[in-house]
């Protein structure tokens, strides 16, 4: 297994990003994991590789994550500012 940060969700393609610990991107959509994932939260995942490249599957949440607000939205760090931008609800 793998360990990572959330870098980005698009809850309306259903799909976000992992940077591992190389600094690597790796794509995940969100039902690869049955727990509610957020940007910033720390997970572990396999990687398979499929038509599109690295793949991120069988998400797991490792801990609560202190930049991570719980409001039912997802947030993600803004890489230029670091302040926390909020995007829309996929529920």
């Amino acid at each position: 297994m793998r360990i990572g940060t959330v870098t980005h969700i698009d809850p309306i393609l259903r799909r976000g990003y992992i940077e591992d610990e190389n600094e690597q991107d790796i794509c995940f959509t969100l039902d690869s994991s049955t727990e509610h994932i957020s940007a910033a939260d720390s997970v572990s995942f396999e990687i398979i590789l499929d038509q599109n490249g690295l793949i991120a599957t069988h998400l797991k949440r490792l801990a609560e994550s202190e930049n991570t607000q719980s409001y039912g939205s997802y947030f993600c760090p803004d890489s230029h500012t670091g302040e926390l931008k909020q995007f829309c609800d996929y529920r």
